[in-house]
């Protein structure tokens, strides 16, 4: 809605008919000539006084409606002021049909959509209709990066693949202007640049040895840079499954928060969780720094204490003696408001766990950075390839997969087969005769906008890390596994991007959910949020989203060999994935250099008794199917 006034926006939205929940916030719009009225906290408003004829269609008079549209990441809420005598509180009305379209809205062809494929003027094509994302870019949750890569194209499968909320789906009719024209357009000007598809080098070189690299995240790309980097003849392919590169990297909240190491630089040997925070930190300041924009900030991490409990089991784990150095507990509220001033006038804080390096970054753009870098160096990267069979041969790998887009299944080898698709690789490597002990942990995460709150660091609450370590819980979760997944403690962390959207997250089940987002556990995590923060009291939730972790019994990654030329990445989640890259990457190629790193995350370190129960999936029960309403 770039460039519109106000009330040429407001004809915008009262021009096409969708009802939509956005919780505190709900518009119906009917359409134009007949009743334009628009509903905004449960009232509603008759604006066809201000409305006439004119000789250009509909114009508008400078009255006492104003609306405009606030857009965040995908994710957006209607706000209208009101005051005018002109505007009438109506009477609730029927139900609308979203079938209902606009029979005389413009139409473009995707060679027009085309031509706006920039930060100032974007437009997208979304199941033949044309949306015009300029003011979606500056507060998307994801960061704009990503939306300027897809501007100017038909981005309907990436939508729907990242599942995105109803908030974003809601904000999808106010932002529409037009159709696509499919009648009149010239077929090359249907061919458009895609991240779908197969993308390779123009570089074409003799190779030794394939190597098929299955997963499109952060750690099959980062390996596929560092084999590409330190071996030239290797002939590497990506396949990912998605039409979009990054895999579970797009939903993490991209948290790193690291101890002493950083300050010792101690990287031969040691701990493995440390050297990969290390590791991954050094690497993404030299991303940043010599490759481009990744948004990479340094920044410290604080750990939320609330009671003495919580100080306690801080102390043990945190404290002079306790087993993760290089953090400091701070009691002093003098000091807690220097550390993060956010937190000045938050009665519920008791004492901070301060990590002071630490840093976040745009998970989509380190996975295209590393994307661009290895095909750079001959990496051929395929998107929107699905694994259907995997198969040894006497001479290596059989990989049968389809493409999503034309429905044609494709045979092809591998000397060295590569599985990095997080939780997934149990199911892979299960077609091969192998079990590798992960399983999938489902977490959500919300957006916030306000103006109110400027955070200095990362944050996570001592709640939940205070309830497992008291229970010797073996799995992470806040919820029971099985419907109605009862509550067992709260879990929290947070971080603000570039833009200054505030994003949260902490609830997690031990299984997978499939992008369903629970909207009691975004409720109960947005009520620690607001204890926490009170200043965010009043501020609507903009998003949601959901997504599956890898966890592993030990919650260590799986990293190395599996069998002959069959090699493993999983349990690292985003922040450890660009390290774990560098790590498999090295025992593919026989270096030596990391041995004692790799020992610690060796596939064959579980015992035949975790591998037989490491399969949570028995004990859950299945969903109740969900309950239709009219």
């Amino acid at each position: 809605m770039r460039g519109c006034k106000p009330l040429t926006l407001f004809r915008r939205l009262s021009s096409r008919q969708y009802c939509h929940d956005l919780g505190a916030f709900q518009v119906r719009n009917h359409r134009q000539g007949v009743q334009n009225r628009i509903q905004v906290h449960a009232r509603r408003f008759n604006c066809k006084a201000n409305i006439r004829e004119g000789k250009t269609g509909h114009e508008y008079r400078k009255v006492g409606i104003c609306c405009s549209l606030l857009v965040s990441g995908g994710v957006g809420s209607y706000f209208a002021s009101y005051g005018n005598e002109d505007a009438t509180q109506l009477e609730s009305g029927g139900h609308i049909s979203e079938d209902d379209l606009d029979l005389d809205m413009p139409k473009y062809t995707m060679s027009e959509v085309a031509k706006h494929s920039t930060k100032d003027d974007a437009w997208i094509v979304i199941d033949g209709k044309v949306y015009d994302i300029t003011s979606l870019l500056e507060h998307h949750p994801g960061g704009h990066e990503i939306l300027l890569q897809f501007v100017g194209q038909d981005v309907t499968q990436h939508f729907y693949h990242l599942k995105h909320s109803k908030y974003a789906t809601a904000t999808k009719d106010g932002l529409c202007i037009g159709q696509l024209d499919t009648v009149n357009a010239d077929a090359s000007n249907l061919q458009q640049r895609s991240h779908a598809g197969f993308i390779s080098s123009d570089e074409k070189k003799e190779r030794r040895k394939k190597v098929v690299i299955i997963g499109g995240g952060v750690c099959g790309l980062s390996t596929a840079y560092f084999l590409a980097k330190q071996d030239k003849n290797l002939d590497i392919k990506v396949l990912e499954a998605a039409p979009i590169l990054g895999g579970t990297a797009l939903k993490s909240s991209a948290i790193m928060f690291l101890g002493g190491l950083v300050e010792t630089k101690k990287l031969d040997g040691g701990n493995l969780t440390q050297w990969l925070g290390y590791a991954a930190f050094d690497f993404y300041k030299t991303m940043q720094e010599e490759w481009g924009n990744i948004d990479f900030s340094v920044k410290g991490t604080i750990g939320i204490i609330e009671n003495d409990e919580q100080l306690g089991v801080a102390t043990k784990i945190f404290g002079p003696k306790g087993r993760v150095k290089g953090a400091q507990i701070v009691t002093d509220r003098k000091k807690i408001a220097e550390i993060e001033p956010c937190l000045a006038n938050s009665e519920a804080v008791k004492a901070l766990v301060w990590h002071k390096y630490g840093g976040t970054c745009d998970p989509y753009l380190v996975c295209n950075s590393f994307a661009q870098k290895a095909q750079e160096l001959g990496t051929e990267l395929c998107l929107g390839k699905e694994v259907l069979e995997l198969s040894k041969t006497e001479s290596g790998f059989q990989i049968k997969h389809k493409d999503i887009h034309s429905g044609a299944v494709i045979d092809e080898t591998a000397d060295v087969l590569v599985l990095c698709v997080g939780w997934k690789v149990r199911s892979l490597a299960k077609m091969l005769g192998h079990v590798v002990p992960v399983n999938g942990m489902h977490g959500q995460m919300f957006a916030m906008n306000s103006s109110k709150v400027n955070l200095v660091n990362n944050i996570y609450g001592l709640e939940g890390i205070t309830y497992w370590t008291k229970n010797r819980a073996k799995h992470q979760n806040t919820r029971d596994l099985n419907e109605p997944f009862e509550r067992l403690t709260n879990h929290l962390y947070g971080v603000q991007i570039k833009n200054g959207v505030l994003k949260f997250g902490g609830d997690r089940i031990l299984r997978d959910l499939e992008g369903e987002v629970l909207e009691d556990g975004i409720e109960a995590n947005l009520k620690v949020v607001r204890r926490i923060f009170p200043d965010l009291e009043n501020e609507p939730i903009i998003g949601q989203w959901s997504g599956t972790m890898p966890f592993t019994p030990d919650q260590k990654i799986i990293c190395g060999e599996l069998d002959d030329n069959l090699y493993v990445l999983t349990g690292s989640g985003f922040m450890r994935g660009l390290a774990s890259g560098i790590l498999l990457a090295s025992s593919i190629l026989g270096d030596n250099q990391y041995e004692a790193l790799l020992k610690q995350c060796d596939p064959h370190r579980f015992t035949e008794e975790q591998l037989e129960h490491s399969d949570l999936s028995e004990h859950m029960k299945p969903r109740q199917p969900k309950m239709m309403t009219a």
